[in-house]
């Protein structure tokens, strides 16, 4: 039996309206266990019922929430968390500042969500003591991805 594999398509979109409106996504979503990543800092109408509304539309369990830059506020991160989304997706600079705070295990337990603790090296290559504070980084917060970003 082959094991199943699960997609994530890190959605182009500019607008939450336009996502919830590309039909081929839709198919390709259906077509195989598949993930969604929203990209919140790129959408131009993010509000509390857009969110909400796509949150509905693709199903949260078949998506992954990122919250950084403009969108790296607690009230997005509460919103996905709370709807159930598979994933949130916290930028840890953010997090480190105070800018975000971590939901619980319990609450992501309970609702049936991941977390996924996102560094991004933009200044040339990783060092082996960098990957191991991000290490440390993820046990720290209990995160259950830690996605390197370079």
């Amino acid at each position: 039996m082959a094991n199943a594999r699960t997609l994530c398509l890190a959605a182009p979109h500019r607008s939450l309206a336009a996502l919830r409106a590309d039909w081929r996504l839709q198919v390709t979503l259906l077509k195989q266990p598949s993930l969604l990543e929203l990209r919140l800092d790129r959408m131009a109408d993010l509000d509390e019922a857009a969110l909400r509304a796509t949150l509905r539309h693709f199903g949260p369990t078949r998506l992954l929430v990122t919250c950084r830059g403009r969108a790296a506020q607690q009230c997005w991160v509460d919103l996905a968390v709370a709807a159930g989304a598979a994933f949130v997706d916290l930028d840890v600079a953010a997090v480190l500042r105070g800018q975000l705070r971590v939901p619980t295990v319990a609450v992501r337990r309970r609702r049936g969500c991941r977390l996924v603790i996102s560094h991004h090296f933009v200044t040339g290559p990783v060092s082996l003591t960098q990957l191991r504070h991000c290490q440390a980084a993820a046990d720290a917060l209990r995160a259950d991805v830690i996605k390197l970003v370079l």
